[in-house]
């Protein structure tokens, strides 16, 4: 395999992105990445941030953009973790992003920074590190209009890609009672899952029982 086809590999993991410090711990040298720039095989979309001009972007791409650019140990926020769990119409504009690091490179306008709460909730969607979706929904919730909440109560409710405890947290958040799933009900999850999985709507199963706190300094 050429250097291009090792980095390529690795981008198609991510949605088709890939950043210098990837390409540098895969062996490539800086000059290697520019070139592939200059031939129109690579797209730059940020700050050592590239993008595979031949991939053809999916919902997700632009989330796992911005956390790219932003770099380790950021996460979707708000808003924008609800549109990337379906539970709000994905819409263009900026997406939110927060890390608990200091940013001092200059960030493209598309991406809105915010600094970590202390002990924030986070998962894993398709790969991409989100706030979970009770807690993104309680960030904005008074940002929200009325038609905007009946949109997430009306998209959890149908959600194919939350587990029934994500979805038990988010209808509680909005004030709504619903009983824990039984086990029953869990292995119908997984069994919703493995097939959206098959269908290709997302890489993989999100980690969305699994949360972890984000604790920072």
């Amino acid at each position: 395999m050429t250097h291009f086809d090792v980095l390529r590999s690795k981008a198609l993991e991510n949605y088709g992105i890939v950043t210098s410090s990837i390409a540098a711990d895969l062996g490539l040298r800086t000059n290697e990445v520019v070139r592939f720039c200059q031939d129109g095989r690579l797209m730059r979309t940020g700050y050592g941030t590239y993008r595979l001009a031949d991939y053809t972007p999916t919902r997700l791409t632009r989330f796992a953009e911005a956390i790219a650019v932003v770099g380790e140990g950021s996460y979707v926020f708000g808003r924008s973790a609800l549109m990337l769990c379906d539970l709000l119409p994905y819409r263009t504009g900026a997406i939110c992003v927060a890390t608990g690091q200091r940013v001092r490179r200059a960030l493209p306008n598309w991406i809105e920074l915010k600094k970590a709460p202390r002990n924030d909730v986070c998962i894993e969607f398709g790969r991409i590190p989100s706030q979970s979706p009770e807690r993104a929904l309680a960030v904005c919730m008074d940002r929200l209009s009325a038609e905007q909440l009946k949109e997430v109560e009306h998209a959890c409710k149908e959600s194919e890609l939350l587990s029934s405890v994500q979805r038990q947290a988010v209808l509680e958040q909005l004030g709504i009672e619903e009983s824990l799933a039984d086990a029953a009900e869990e292995a119908a999850y997984e069994a919703r899952m493995a097939a959206v999985v098959e269908r290709g709507r997302i890489d993989t199963v999100p980690l969305g029982d699994t949360p972890h706190r984000v604790h920072r300094e």
